[in-house]
C-alpha cells in the first residue's frame, strides 16, 4: 500500500495512512509532547514527477486531525537530491543528504516541540538531518513519526 501511495499516485491512501498515524499518536504519545508538525521536504523534481509530496500530505491530514499547526512551509530542501536515497548504500546516503535542509522560517520552530512526519524510515539519515535543522532553528524537541520502517 505504501508503494502504491508513494509511487503509484494513489493520494487517497493518505487518508488511510494518516488515520493509522493518528491512532498511534492518540494511543502512544502525550498530546502535550508536540505542539506543531512538519513534513520532511521532498526534492522539487521528484514532487513534480509524482504530483505530490507524500510526507507533506500525511502531515497536513494529521495536523487537521490533531488540530495542531502544520509548519512544513518553514522547512525546505536547500539543494536537490544528487541521487535518490533509495538507490544508495548506507555511507552514500549519509553523504548525499548532509546539509540538504534549511529552515526558511526559523521563527516557526523557535521553542516548539515538533512532530516530524515522513512516510518511511530506512537508515534515518534524512530524518536526522531534518531534526538537526529544526534544532538549529530553535525547536525545543523533535519527534519523528513514520508510516513504516524500511531495511
Amino acid at each position: 500500500l505504501l508503494q502504491a501511495f508513494k509511487y503509484g499516485g494513489r493520494k487517497i491512501l493518505g487518508r488511510f495512512f494518516s488515520g493509522v498515524l493518528f491512532d498511534f499518536v492518540s494511543s502512544r504519545l502525550d498530546a502535550a509532547s508536540f505542539d506543531a508538525l512538519a513534513a520532511v521536504p521532498m526534492d522539487t523534481r521528484k514532487e513534480n514527477e509524482r504530483g505530490f509530496n507524500q510526507a507533506r500530505l500525511l502531515c497536513r491530514l494529521l495536523a487537521d486531525r490533531t488540530a495542531k499547526p502544520d509548519l512544513s512551509a518553514g522547512l525546505a530542501r536547500r539543494r536537490p537530491d544528487s541521487s535518490s536515497q533509495s538507490r544508495l548504500g548506507r555511507r552514500a546516503r549519509a553523504r548525499n543528504i548532509s546539509g540538504s535542509f534549511a529552515a526558511k522560517k526559523p521563527f516557526f520552530f523557535a521553542g516548539r516541540n515538533v512532530l516530524l512526519v515522513d512516510d518511511i524510515l530506512t537508515t534515518g539519515f534524512t530524518a536526522s538531518e531534518c531534526a538537526k535543522t529544526l534544532k538549529i532553528a530553535g525547536a525545543s524537541s523533535v519527534t519523528l513519526l513514520v508510516v513504516a520502517r524500511g531495511f
